[in-house]
């Protein structure tokens, strides 16, 4: 059977939360050709952010390296950031979910300490990556509820913010963590969803918002649930992503600014259709994005302007010649952002994305 997914994630306003309304469902295949790249000039030296070590089990023969790297990802050197991606993204999670739980009679159950420290390497080398602090913890207080959600969601075949109590397997902390995650929901092989959510693809994720809450710098701790398929009840994933720290000081980031795909080397896969920039503050209105492949600007279109979602974000989908792309070689991608209004002045923000495959 085909997968097909849906996402659910939460829409915010600084100093308001508003829950999005809108189904998205679209085909996020591993395969999706309408992958996209980003830039940056002058990789700027990285802030010393975690030291955390968060090892996965590796299949044998998948990583080049004996044992995991540890964090952070140094994404200027294209070896380290191959042996990280080959550690913590390719053909992740390698561990069985070993789900306890009972659909018929809502027992949610726990997933299995390897799939879930798997599923937490995931993140945080996405946002190692990224150039914010990669020392998240998921954590019992949003675990828990996270579990129930996901399979309140799947006995009902359906996502929602708002889960009505009549639903199937309802409960309170269900609910809660309903408003408060990133929600996966699919048919087909075991998968996690957070994978999806940071591709964002779909006409309801312009504002790539399950991706900025995975990014979000000031975020610290998350919960995490999750259900395999079973019969005619899809699979979901509930990433816990809003913490008590949402709304603290903004802490040290590799550069000014959050990119995805981000300034450094960027492995093929991880080169989405959607870009994205974001900066706490920063009003995107009049801002305008180029961007630049062998010197020539590429067509772009720039997807309508959303704030909130933890920080302002500019997202644009430009049209990356992929069939014409040497494998072999390394791909340079320069982006240059004009009229951002931050701080009562305009500024100007350039970088370079390195892209290259990884088999």
């Amino acid at each position: 059977m085909q997968k097909r997914w849906i996402l659910w994630g939460i829409g915010g306003l600084w100093g308001l939360w508003v829950m999005s309304a809108t189904l998205s469902a679209a085909a996020l295949l591993p395969g999706d050709t309408q992958r996209a790249s980003q830039p940056d000039s002058g990789l700027v030296a990285r802030t010393a952010l975690s030291q955390t070590l968060f090892l996965p089990a590796v299949a044998n023969g998948v990583s080049s390296v004996t044992e995991p790297p540890t964090f952070p990802v140094d994404i200027r050197d294209k070896e380290s950031v191959t042996a990280f991606f080959r550690a913590y993204y390719q053909d992740t999670p390698r561990a069985e979910m070993g789900w306890t739980g009972e659909l018929t009679s809502c027992r949610a159950g726990e997933i299995s300490a390897a799939y879930r420290q798997a599923l937490l390497d995931l993140v945080n080398f996405l946002r190692s990556m990224a150039g914010v602090p990669d020392n998240v913890l998921f954590v019992e207080q949003y675990n828990t509820p996270s579990q129930q959600a996901a399979l309140m969601m799947s006995a009902n075949r359906q996502l929602s913010h708002s889960p009505s109590p009549s639903w199937l397997c309802y409960s309170s902390a269900a609910a809660e963590a309903a408003g408060k995650s990133n929600m996966s929901l699919w048919w087909g092989n075991q998968e996690h969803g957070i994978k999806a959510q940071m591709r964002d693809t779909g006409d309801s994720n312009t504002a790539v918002g399950h991706r900025r809450w995975i990014l979000c710098p000031t975020t610290q701790e998350m919960g995490i649930g999750n259900v395999p398929a079973q019969g005619e009840n899809p699979a979901v994933n509930v990433l816990w992503v809003i913490d008590d720290y949402l709304w603290g000081p903004r802490p040290p980031v590799r550069d000014e600014f959050v990119a995805w795909p981000p300034s450094g080397y960027v492995p093929d896969d991880l080169v989405y259709a959607r870009w994205s920039f974001m900066l706490r503050d920063a009003d995107f209105t009049e801002a305008t994005v180029s961007v630049r492949y062998q010197g020539v600007a590429l067509p772009l279109h720039v997807e309508t302007i959303q704030s909130g979602y933890c920080e302002n974000t500019l997202v644009w989908v430009p049209e990356i010649p992929w069939e014409t792309l040497d494998r072999a070689e390394e791909h340079r991608f320069a982006v240059e952002i004009d009229g951002v209004e931050i701080g009562g002045g305009r500024q100007s923000y350039t970088y370079d994305v390195l892209l290259f495959f990884v088999e």
